[in-house]
């Protein structure tokens, strides 16, 4: 598990005792505020509540936090509604902000920056390669107030917790057991994805070992589906666009097939798996044009995951524009027209098809 990503540049987030320093911080704090990323999924699902649960077992305080609503198909979780969606910031001044599988104040959303600026210190657990210019500025190594604990070659950061809580020897019931394997169940695309390794199922043994319910989380994620998102598939699966001799997919979500069909975004949920699944596709794009929540605001935003097969960098494409993630999966949002969009994505992704074809 020792394992951490590093950088020339980096140094204070970086060291190779960054591990003993946040397990050392787990241990000594007494006052924690847990967040994710925006739109959480599965895996900043898991790693919250798993890792906020086995914080009050020990007798810490805990507050959890993420500024966008749980997708309703994770809403069987025991510890589910202890996340909120405003936090108290004179809680925060006295409090060690937890951020979990992600590594940037933006990420986090509106009050990313404000957050971390007030907590009294941070600690930061991930899985996802990191960018060094993502940090504050006020974060130097002289004064900075940041551990970052950054393990890459993790299949999730719900795994990255439960090596935590192992190496912290604090207890894992139930309920925290069935919030980690729903992590790596999802980041794994219930094992689908090329992230499961031997580990991940001597992980996924051991949590069902400590009351994990694989059949119930199988069902809830994969087997349970409102009309509306079945009918979303139907108009979405409509969009779809192939390039490059069918190396390359493309599928859509636009605002009206949403009011035509009655659903919400979260039905959308791992539909680019479906244009990946066609056997000519190497890389496939899910386009999605997302609402900005500021009623003086004509901003166009888009949201756009990649998800490739076999030899597509997809975070390298998602870099190209300010987002990130895997090698294999990565995504990234913007500003911008659709159109325009297309375009320069199509030539990004073309230019990574031809290194391999020659």
């Amino acid at each position: 598990m020792r394992q951490i990503e590093a950088t020339a540049n980096d140094s204070h987030l970086n060291k190779a005792d960054n591990l003993d320093k946040a397990l050392n911080i787990l241990k000594k704090e007494g006052r924690f505020l847990i967040t994710c990323h925006i739109r959480p999924d599965g895996d900043a699902i898991g790693s919250i509540i798993g890792l906020g649960l086995a914080l009050r077992s020990v007798g810490k305080e805990v507050r959890l936090f993420a500024q966008d609503d749980v997708p309703s198909a994770y809403l069987f979780l025991k510890g589910i509604d202890e996340i909120g969606h405003s936090f108290d910031i004179d809680y925060i001044k006295g409090a060690t902000l937890i951020v979990l599988d992600c590594n940037e104040a933006k990420r986090i959303g509106d009050d990313g920056e404000r957050l971390m600026g007030a907590s009294k210190n941070v600690l930061i657990i991930d899985h996802h390669v990191k960018d060094t210019s993502i940090y504050p500025s006020a974060y130097t190594e002289e004064n900075s107030r940041i551990t970052a604990y950054i393990d890459p070659t993790s299949c999730a950061t719900s795994a990255i917790i439960l090596n935590m809580l192992k190496e912290l020897s604090w207890p894992i019931d139930e309920d925290v057991a069935n919030a980690l394997y729903t992590g790596i169940f999802s980041d794994t695309g219930g094992f689908r994805h090329s992230n499961t390794t031997e580990s991940v199922f001597k992980m996924a043994a051991t949590l069902t070992g400590l009351g994990a319910q694989p059949y119930l989380v199988a069902t809830e994620l994969c087997s349970k589906f409102k009309k509306e998102r079945i009918l979303l598939l139907s108009k979405v699966l409509d969009t779809l666009e192939l390039y490059k001799e069918g190396k390359i997919a493309l599928i859509y979500l636009f605002k009206d097939i949403l009011k035509d069909t009655g659903a919400d975004e979260e039905d959308a949920q791992d539909f680019i798996s479906y244009p990946r699944g066609i056997d000519t596709v190497e890389v496939a794009g899910f386009i999605k044009e997302i609402d900005v929540h500021d009623a003086f605001s004509d901003k166009k935003m888009v949201s756009v995951s990649l998800r490739s097969k076999s030899y597509v960098d997809c975070q390298k494409v998602a870099k190209q524009f300010g987002g990130g993630g895997h090698v294999r999966a990565a995504g990234f949002r913007m500003e911008a027209d659709i159109n325009e969009l297309k375009k320069t994505l199509l030539k990004a992704l073309m230019a990574e098809i031809s290194k391999r074809d020659g």
